[in-house]
């Protein structure tokens, strides 16, 4: 079963460990994304505030400098994997034997409060943004402090649904992702979030949010961390994986479960390992879905919202 994943931080972690996309020893490298059968990957450029400060460097110079590592990766390893820009682009990489890396931003201080830079990451070719992590910026607040969209958050999202950006409300506030809700006018992700009602977390979803995500076509991109599968064990198992699978399908639907590993920005050990090890995943969903529904969830849904 060929794998759409909607979120990874090995970009940052190869940046900053200076690691190759080629091979490593993260969750993620070329070869273990063969294994596991890659279809099209998200690689967020994930911006972290504190580091920032801590390198003397906006946000925006260290977005610069991500991009700037990610497309020399792909431009060594051209024959195995391929930056992808829109729909058609993936399915011409799949025809050529190639992965599609699709770019997306963790971290909406990367506009630092001016909407002209969402223009300008378009051009990039980012096709994804989360609009927060963990700490407050410009458009919104992070999950564990609460409260709404700031009034540039407004323009934000409805700025991102003009150009075609898809709108990420994983790590977002409770009262920022109902305000995105209200807000936009083209279904939104959550790219790496599972059921609230499962395991409490806030960084989670609750039934009332993955309904909503369901009712207005969006997606939700199942992360494999233990603390937001599981807050007892400290390892993550198919088991836990195929509950919130199923949480996610009876409040969303079937068209809305999707697949957002969050590969090397989790900790804890997993059953499957990395992604050499995913379609032991894919096996264990076989026992509750048909093929037909692994086809949605593995691909065919987060392939329906970059299309």
């Amino acid at each position: 079963m060929k794998i759409f994943d909607l979120h990874c931080d090995t970009i940052f972690e190869c940046e900053t460990g200076k690691k190759e996309l080629y091979k490593n020893d993260l969750q993620v490298d070329l070869q273990k994304m063969k294994k596991g059968e890659a279809f099209a990957q998200c690689f967020a450029i994930f911006l972290d505030q504190k580091s920032c400060e801590e390198m003397h460097v906006s946000p925006y110079e260290r977005y610069r400098q991500l991009y700037g590592y990610l497309l020399k990766e792909l431009a060594k390893n051209s024959s195995l994997i391929s930056q992808a820009r829109n729909g058609k682009e993936i399915l011409e990489n799949e025809v050529e034997g190639k992965i599609s890396a699709i770019v997306t931003v963790e971290g909406g201080e990367v506009l630092e409060g001016n909407l002209g830079r969402l223009d300008d990451l378009y051009q990039d070719g980012v096709r994804l943004m989360t609009l927060t992590w963990n700490y407050e910026n410009e458009i919104g607040y992070p999950h564990e402090v609460g409260g709404g969209l700031k009034n540039f958050g407004f323009e934000t999202v409805l700025r991102m649904n003009e150009l075609g950006m898809v709108v990420d409300v994983s790590h977002l506030s409770d009262e920022g992702f109902w305000d995105v809700i209200r807000t936009t006018n083209k279904p939104i992700v959550a790219s790496h979030s599972c059921a609230r009602s499962i395991c409490d977390n806030s960084r989670n979803l609750t039934d009332e949010m993955m309904r909503a995500i369901g009712e207005q076509g969006g997606v939700i991109g199942l992360n494999y961390f233990c603390e937001f599968l599981n807050k007892i064990e400290r390892n993550s198992t198919c088991e836990m994986v195929m509950e919130h699978a199923k949480q996610i399908v009876r409040c969303a639907g079937i068209e809305s479960l999707a697949l957002g590993s969050d590969f090397d920005g989790i900790e804890g050990s997993l059953e499957w390992k990395d992604y050499a090890g995913i379609q032991m995943v894919i096996d264990y969903l076989h026992r509750e879905f048909t093929y037909d529904q692994l086809e949605k969830i593995c691909f065919k849904n987060a392939m329906r919202i970059f299309a």
